[in-house]
């Protein structure tokens, strides 16, 4: 009985996308199926003020004030991709900034 190895873990783990992700999407947030944040990119973490320890696993709307971004995000996932849409993002020192 031969057992084959799921590789997909391996080739796109969470420690490749860490640090990929800041050479090819400057100002990207990976989420999981869940809406909570994997990675923010360099610019992301300078512009909110957090690390990525402090974002890790949080909620995407631990960024969002008092909107409810994972019901937007699901709302317009529904066809499968979503063009540009704006919000605020909340940093650590409590002021927003703009974010697409």
């Amino acid at each position: 009985m031969s057992l084959q190895k799921d590789i997909s873990s391996i080739l796109i783990s969470e420690q490749s996308i860490q640090k990929v992700l800041p050479s090819i999407l400057v100002d990207a947030i990976v989420l999981d199926e869940d809406y909570k944040i994997i990675a923010a990119s360099e610019n992301v973490l300078d512009y909110t003020g957090y690390t990525n320890d402090e974002l890790k696993n949080q909620s995407i709307n631990f960024l969002a004030g008092d909107k409810d971004l994972c019901v937007a995000l699901k709302a317009n996932l529904m066809a499968g991709y979503f063009g540009e849409k704006r919000t605020r993002l909340l940093t650590n020192s409590k002021s927003t900034f703009p974010f697409r």
